[in-house]
């Protein structure tokens, strides 16, 4: 039994990372391990080997109720827009509670009312093993839901831990990933960068050696920007054959002579007239 808590409270405290939470925790599974005994007197149980089978086996399934909604609280965090209405520790206090439940608090009385289904089937037996597993999972539930979801609730909104465990991790990743685009821009890690549009271009671009792939809608725009040129070449050319058309026929050009100097530029363009005989 003693091992059966240590090894509950080691995965507890792996999962949270707080120690106030598996302290927390811990003590509502101890309650539900009391509450069990006080139980076996009432309902007319010895103590044997069953019985304390089943308050071994109690110390893995009551942990279930406490250590989700525990979870849930230190993981919750106040919105920046919202921040300003909880101003005091309580007022925190009480609302990471609240949202905990809101979170958790179905899945965990859906897990504890589809456990008590499982076994009401056993209330009717005469059986002593099948009384005593009835009896004592019944119990178990019923200590174990109650202590989650209205002990644990009501000691966390007077003595929780008000940082959320992610807020660590948070502000590290945040620095990390600010250093990386600084270093990827070549700026200064305490200057705000505000966009990836005005992103310079790295030597490791320049080189070819950080080739960024086009994406969808720059392949996109530019096959649009393609068929817009092609439309408008064809358009011209259908111009210059209106207007070749509309000229008399002495003063069209035979087929196969060289054609002009354009001063545009400066540079001798040479181009073949269009044979229209």
């Amino acid at each position: 039994m003693v091992l059966s808590i240590c090894a509950c409270l080691i995965v507890i405290f792996i999962i949270t990372a707080s120690p106030q939470a598996t302290i927390l925790v811990a003590l509502c599974v101890l309650l539900t391990d009391f509450f069990l005994g006080a139980l076996i007197f009432y309902w007319s149980l010895t103590m044997n080997t069953l019985v304390v089978l089943n308050i071994i086996i109690a110390i893995g399934l009551s942990v279930d109720y406490s250590a989700h909604i525990s979870h849930s609280y230190l993981t919750t965090q106040i919105p920046d827009d919202l921040a300003k209405y909880y101003k005091t520790n309580k007022q925190k206090r009480v609302y990471k509670v609240q949202q905990a439940l809101s979170k958790m608090g179905s899945s965990v009385f859906h897990g504890g009312f589809s456990t008590f289904l499982a076994i009401v089937t056993l209330a009717p037996s005469k059986t002593y093993i099948f009384v005593v597993f009835f009896r004592l999972w019944f119990g178990i539930i019923l200590f174990g839901m109650a202590n989650g979801f209205m002990l644990l609730p009501v000691i966390l909104s007077f003595v929780g831990q008000i940082n959320n465990v992610t807020e660590i991790s948070l502000e590290s990743d945040g620095e990390d990933s600010l250093e990386a685009e600084a270093e990827d821009l070549d700026v200064n890690p305490d200057d705000k960068v505000p966009a990836k549009d005005n992103r310079r271009v790295s030597v490791f671009q320049l080189s070819g050696q950080d080739k960024v792939e086009p994406s969808a809608v720059a392949l996109q725009v530019a096959a649009q920007k393609s068929q817009q040129e092609d439309r408008f070449a064809k358009d011209n050319d259908s111009m210059e054959m209106q207007m070749i058309n509309k000229q008399p026929q002495g003063e069209r050009k035979p087929a196969g002579s060289e054609a002009e100097i354009t001063p545009d530029d400066g540079s001798v363009k040479r181009q073949k007239s269009l044979d229209l005989l």
